[in-house]
């Protein structure tokens, strides 16, 4: 196809048209086929019953199978054929933007509806997605097909290829489970073509101009929560939820993308971007959770879900605030023997300022500071800068000791000889320190990790909490990382997040032992293990023994009655008679009666219950009644041997009725 191996822009295909044959260049419009494209689109959104809507899930899968055969066909194409569909084809590279623009980004996964097969499904075209956006930022894709460097950065940036906001959201959505793949993509087209770094630069201002409009939005004397939904320079319940959702976009997204190109975060250092971020921390997120106790109380279902959320932003604003500052000191000393003293000097001033900036945000700098100690990183660069800064240097410890930050804590001896992570990350790029982080800890000091985690994600459990601080070694930002990112073990995965604090088995906790004082009635059986050191398992069986009998041959067994037997006869208390039955019954007293029993019978007088006394009375008293009386009565109350219900008191209602007959 390309034996002369020429880069892409100088081949050309030779092309029938017609019955004529003449070159065409490989990159152009003949090429690009004219295939449908289609967009992509979120999953439905399941009912309160757990359903979705009648069609819609078929709706979504019917377009998902358009969308997934043409991902498929265009990775096929061949070298030319893909770049002049990708360059020249109608709506080719909208519908790839289509996904990243409407895809879940990481930190909202769980959004996803519970459906294995939409799961299924869209997974399948995030990995399509994904090779294709890696073939399109792939200059050399073997040794016949490739472009050359100048045409492919034009094609990149002058096509709208790849755009600043299209790798925000490479970075956001595909970041997490392919970080590598990704920091590889985005280092080559930083590096590829330098005119991405100028965007950056000029987008800065723009971002900090986003904070500060969310700032102004959420300003105390502009703002109030109106909880029936009015509009008038009031904040609604929904744009609550979406300004706090866009908050968390922000920051995650930022985050990922420095994390992924550490070099941008001197970029954003330039800028002082982190008093942006402190300040934006400290004036919103206050005012965000005062505004949701005053909507919908603490303790309750929208609250817990929004926090959540809140928490979130929370985190990857200091990851942030972290990264971009961490990168600056990094600069300084890593090229403290190699810079002039001016700019040396100039770097440990800006990083100063910066520092000296932040505090002013009181509750950040408190948040910061369980998760990474800025006072050591204060220390490293007392230790490397110039002699004329050190003064400078200890002014900013001693305010940040003076404001009550880290005034109980002690000074570490640092070691700054140790190599340093030259793109600083989450869980890296620490100093490392004679001071290192014990295992053997209070209950005290523990309890404080806890509480630490906590403040951050109230939602877990206090003894979940305490599983991963073991795992992680008593890092409490690396669980909080682990958590948000998704990133736990399986073991503290499989872990319920609400499991309480279960206290230690006595006697496992080098306290005094308390079992002796325990009341039990199996204490000191054959099978306590508590004061036994052996037990014989051979008499512990679970389920049914193989030798038990059955149930048949049980009440078939009469052995017991010779054992009986034996024994009634030594005492002389049953006679033995072999093989003989009686049963002809014994008659002879049966018409004995007894005098004094039979003249007492005679004698007793019959008594009237008393409850029958009203009814012989009422009987005698309406003999020389009228006939149609007597009737009624009789049928009232019937025959005395027939009636099975005997009134105690008789119905007033029937005596006015036998009144009215009579006076008739």
């Amino acid at each position: 196809m390309n034996p002369e191996k020429k880069p892409l822009e100088e081949l050309s295909i030779l092309v029938s048209e017609d019955g004529i044959q003449k070159k065409i260049p490989a990159l152009s419009s003949h090429f690009a086929g004219d295939r449908p494209m289609v967009s992509f689109f979120v999953p439905p959104a399941m009912n309160e019953n757990g359903s979705f809507p009648i069609g819609a899930k078929g709706e979504w899968f019917h377009k998902m199978e358009i969308f997934t055969a043409n991902l498929q066909w265009l990775l096929a194409l061949p070298h030319h054929r893909f770049w002049s569909q990708i360059v020249y084809g109608k709506k080719t590279w909208d519908s790839i933007i289509s996904f990243l623009q409407e895809a879940y980004p990481f930190f909202a996964t769980h959004n996803l509806p519970d459906d294995p097969e939409i799961v299924q499904r869209y997974n399948e075209i995030s990995h399509l997605v994904f090779c294709v956006i890696c073939r399109a930022t792939t200059q050399i894709e073997s040794e016949d097909a490739w472009i050359g460097k100048a045409k492919f950065s034009d094609l990149l940036y002058n096509n709208t290829i790849i755009s600043l906001p299209i790798l925000f959201d490479i970075c956001v959505v595909f970041g997490n489970h392919n970080k590598d793949e990704v920091n590889h993509i985005i280092t080559n087209i930083f590096s590829f073509q330098p005119l991405y770094k100028d965007d950056l630069d000029s987008s800065v201002q723009h971002l900090k101009n986003v904070l500060s409009s969310i700032e102004e939005r959420f300003s105390m004397s502009v703002v109030k929560v109106d909880v029936t939904l009015n509009t008038n320079k009031k904040m609604t319940i929904s744009e609550l939820y979406d300004i706090t959702f866009y908050v968390l976009d922000i920051a995650a997204t930022l985050f990922s993308f420095i994390d992924a190109y550490p070099e941008g975060a001197m970029i954003l250092h330039l800028h002082r971007f982190e008093v942006s971020l402190a300040q934006f921390y400290e004036k919103v997120f206050s005012t965000v959770i005062k505004f949701m106790q005053e909507l919908f109380g603490e303790k309750s279902g929208p609250y817990e879900s929004l926090l959540f959320t809140v928490n979130q932003a929370r985190i990857y604003f200091i990851k942030l605030f972290y990264l971009v500052i961490e990168s600056s000191l990094n600069v300084i000393i890593e090229n403290r023997t190699t810079f002039p003293e001016e700019l040396l000097k100039y770097n440990t001033e800006s990083f100063l300022n910066v520092v000296k900036e932040s505090l002013a945000s009181k509750i950040f700098i408190v948040d910061y500071e369980k998760m990474y100690p800025l006072e050591q990183d204060l220390n490293i660069l007392c230790q490397v800068s110039l002699d004329s800064n050190k003064a400078e240097c200890e002014s900013v410890i001693e305010l940040l000791r003076a404001n009550s930050v880290c005034a109980n804590k002690t000074r570490p001896e640092i070691v700054i000889d140790r190599k340093r992570e030259k793109s600083p990350s989450l869980e890296e790029n620490k100093i490392e320190t004679v001071v290192t982080n014990g295992i053997n800890l209070s209950d005290v000091e523990k309890d404080s990790l806890i509480t630490e985690v906590k403040d951050i994600l109230p939602h877990l459990g206090e003894g979940f909490i305490m599983k991963c601080l073991e795992h992680y070694k008593f890092k409490s930002s690396d669980v909080i990382n682990g958590v948000l990112e998704n990133s736990l073990p399986p073991s503290l995965q499989q872990l319920d997040h609400t499991l309480p604090i279960i206290p230690p088995e006595p006697g496992t906790s080098g306290k005094p032992d308390v079992i002796a004082h325990r009341v039990n009635i199996f204490d000191n059986d054959e099978f306590d293990v508590m004061s036994r050191d052996y037990i014989d398992t051979s008499r512990i069986h679970k389920g049914k023994r193989k030798d038990a009998k059955d149930v048949q041959e049980i009440l078939d067994d009469k052995s017991f009655r010779e054992e009986l037997r034996n024994k009634f006869s030594e005492l002389g208390i049953v006679e033995t008679f072999d093989n003989v039955y009686e049963d002809e019954y014994d008659d002879t007293y049966d018409d004995i009666v007894d005098p004094i029993e039979q003249e007492g019978e005679d004698e007793r007088k019959f008594v009237t219950p008393r409850v029958l006394q009203q009814l012989e009375r009422y009987t005698k008293g309406n003999q020389n009644e009228e006939e149609s009386g007597e009737e009624e009565a009789e049928q009232e109350f019937g025959n005395p041997r027939d009636r099975k219900f005997i009134p105690f008191v008789e119905n007033p209602e029937d005596i006015r009725r036998r009144r009215e007959a009579r006076s008739a």
